[in-house]
């Protein structure tokens, strides 16, 4: 469903931004900010709010990375292992089906993954 196809897209947005990073440059609860090898899109970050995952790149505006029909609830990094040379970084989301009030149903999905920084 929807809330499933918002979660992957999420989690192969920043996967893939933290697996071709040169640096994490800074991680917060809900915000992590990568040094990226292409100027354009140097730094790259990803947060939350309104709803919705965030992404910037270079001095760009942030973009809606989700669908208008569901809500992000919960964004949260933490880097599992600082000290290595290849930061590990954990993801984890919370989406939820927007009802828009109606409540007829109420569907969520919580998930979390791990990407390293590669060599």
């Amino acid at each position: 469903g929807v809330v499933q196809q918002n979660l992957r897209h999420g989690f192969s947005r920043i996967g893939n931004s933290i697996r071709r990073a040169d640096a994490v440059l800074n991680v917060t609860s809900s915000t992590i900010e990568l040094d990226m090898p292409g100027t354009l899109e140097d730094p790259t970050v990803f947060t939350y709010g309104h709803g919705y995952l965030k992404m910037s790149e270079g001095a760009g505006f942030f973009d809606r990375q989700t669908a208008k029909t569901v809500v992000v609830e919960n964004l949260a990094f933490v880097e599992v292992n600082a000290t290595s040379a290849l930061p590990t970084i954990r993801v984890s989301m919370r989406v939820r089906y927007d009802d828009q009030g109606v409540q007829q149903y109420v569907f969520s999905s919580e998930a979390q993954t791990t990407a390293s920084l590669r060599p």
